[in-house]
């Protein structure tokens, strides 16, 4: 695709990045309105929380399967 962009010098820029890097000028801040009804979506989003269970090993299995 692109050419790689040196970040350091073990490091070089993914494709991603790359068009980050280029288009860097021409990127805006959304409007406020815009930013409100994101955020707003976005807390009636579900959110993972880990969780430990013991259990017997058998059990687990058998979920498994």
């Amino acid at each position: 695709m692109g050419t790689k962009m040196i970040k350091n010098e073990d490091e070089l820029l993914d494709d991603e990045e790359q068009e980050i890097e280029d288009n860097f000028e021409a990127l805006k801040s959304i409007p406020p309105s815009e930013k409100t009804a994101l955020i707003a979506s976005l807390k009636g989003a579900s959110i993972r929380k880990p969780v430990t269970l013991r259990m017997e090993e058998q059990d687990l299995e058998a979920i498994k399967r």
